[in-house]
């Protein structure tokens, strides 16, 4: 029973599709998450409107964007704006997941 909880959260986690990551697209996927992140916590925290957070998690959606990590980078308890701390943050993120696992 716990395995097929674990499946089905890392289903909800993960985008269906997982590349390997090279060094160079993590270094841009990385400034595209802070990015993404820094605007849905402006969106939720900031502004509360939750349209724009909704079109935000939606784009998060359209583009494969692992969803584990916007949360891991959003309740890390980092500060958004200091790229040292939400790279801390994201480095341990990506080394708890595995990127072969689906």
């Amino acid at each position: 029973m716990l395995r097929a909880a674990s499946e089905r959260i890392r289903s909800l986690l993960k985008p269906p599709v997982q590349q390997s990551i090279s060094e160079d697209r993590l270094r841009n996927d990385r400034q595209s998450y802070f990015a993404m992140t820094r605007a849905l916590i402006d969106a939720q925290l900031e502004w509360r409107d939750p349209e724009l957070t909704s079109r935000l998690w939606q784009e998060v959606v359209d583009r494969d964007m692992d969803r584990g990590r916007i949360l891991q980078l959003l309740f890390s308890g980092e500060a958004p704006h200091d790229d040292e701390a939400l790279q801390r943050s994201d480095m341990a993120y990506l080394q708890l997941i595995d990127p072969k696992d689906p």
